[in-house]
């Protein structure tokens, strides 16, 4: 499985870890974003700081990673990867929903080139929102 450690250290990483459980536990399933399975406690005894640990559905690399190891990448994984991240936005933007730090970090790959989106931190909601600037403000 991959995972993700994360510390709260303020009301920031508080907000950021809420909204990114808020958005994958509430989400339709769907292929190219990314599965949370568990939220696991790891913080050590006398830790001032609070450590959680995701643990998401098995992703060989990043599309970052991906990209630094492969001197030469094919035009049918390019045209993989590119479908299978404009699925996964489009599916996002029609439940309402944007990114906003969409990067090759943030993009999972698998063996066969299927990309999966990732780290919802920064993302936002835009169900309900009459004016779409008061989404971002």
């Amino acid at each position: 499985n991959f995972q993700k450690k994360v510390q709260l250290q303020n009301e920031v990483d508080a907000k950021r870890l809420l909204r990114e459980v808020s958005i994958l536990k509430n989400m339709p399933r769907h292929p190219n974003i990314v599965k949370l399975f568990d939220i696991i406690d790891v913080t050590r005894q006398n830790e001032n700081v609070k450590t959680l640990c995701f643990v998401f559905e098995v992703a060989q690399q990043d599309l970052h990673s991906f990209i630094k190891q492969r001197p030469v990448i094919n035009i049918f994984q390019v045209k993989q990867i590119m479908y299978s991240v404009l699925k996964g936005v489009k599916f996002l933007h029609s439940a309402g929903i944007v990114h906003r730090d969409l990067k090759p970090a943030n993009i999972l790959i698998s063996q066969d080139c299927n990309a999966k989106i990732c780290d919802f931190g920064l993302a936002r909601s835009m169900v309900g929102i009459q004016d779409p600037k008061q989404a971002f403000g």
